[in-house]
């Protein structure tokens, strides 16, 4: 399945160059991307201090619940004690100071059995009482049979990446709720755009009308690369705002 287990540490390299390309670039946060639940909860949280002290704001990226399980026996029976691990995850980084947490869940761009439906809506709604805003992300594909479900879980905001311009777009923002951020993927790691870039410009442009700071600019998933946001894909994200930017005025959608 595309998207699964894409996530790398970059926990043995050093952050600050990318965290500096990262708000050179207009991100509002800097990006700590995990492939899987920290076994040493300590190093995780010292990257936030890091990030910190240098000024930065922070987004961690973790895999969904759901997906990290997909392929585990007895994954159902397994759910609640992962997410008690989730729980005390999401608690210490919100006392850190994070305000975003982004979960992957590409598993929501398959068909899934309805007893993983109804597994979806119970760990989110036991995850939305953490007290630190959730950015669920579907990424790699396009949402079909689950777009419903997606734009209902109980969270802050959804990322998808932009691959079919309106025909995504239109049944997207029918069922987004009018107080979620919208995240879309633009560019991928090479810096190139999802779409042409003549027609790209002016219906991001349009619908930052619509959402204004409720729309975020991201790179896609479907290439993320170790370094969390490739240079080029900073480069050509930072472009992307300014065009937008000389369309709508000076207020342009966040990059996220």
């Amino acid at each position: 399945m595309p998207g699964l287990h894409t996530l790398t540490r970059s926990a043995n390299r050093s952050p600050y160059a990318r965290w500096h390309a990262e708000a050179a670039a207009g991100l509002p946060r800097v990006t700590l991307a995990l492939a899987d639940l920290p076994a040493d909860l300590q190093d995780l949280l010292g990257q936030v201090a890091q990030a910190h002290g240098l000024g930065y704001q922070v987004k961690v990226v973790l895999p969904g619940p759901l997906s990290l399980l997909w392929q585990v026996p007895d994954a159902l029976e397994r759910l609640s004690a992962t997410l008690d691990r989730y729980d005390a995850l999401l608690l210490a980084l919100a006392d850190a100071g994070v305000d975003w947490v982004q979960l992957d869940e590409p598993l929501l761009l398959q068909h899934l059995p309805q007893p993983w439906g109804a597994a979806f809506e119970g760990a989110y709604n036991r995850l939305q009482r953490v007290p630190l805003q959730l950015l669920l992300a579907c990424p790699g594909g396009l949402l079909h049979e689950n777009l419903g479900l997606a734009c209902s879980l109980p969270v802050d905001g959804l990322h998808v990446d932009l691959l079919d311009g309106e025909r995504q777009l239109v049944p997207l923002l029918d069922r987004l709720p009018a107080y979620k951020v919208l995240s879309l993927g633009v560019v991928d790691s090479l810096g190139r755009p999802a779409l042409d870039s003549a027609a790209l410009t002016p219906m991001l442009a349009d619908l930052h009308g619509r959402l204004r700071s409720r729309l975020w600019l991201a790179d896609s998933r479907l290439e993320f690369a170790a370094s969390a946001l490739a240079r080029s894909a900073l480069a050509a994200l930072a472009q992307l705002r300014s065009q937008i930017r000389s369309q709508v005025g000076r207020s342009a959608p966040y990059t996220a």
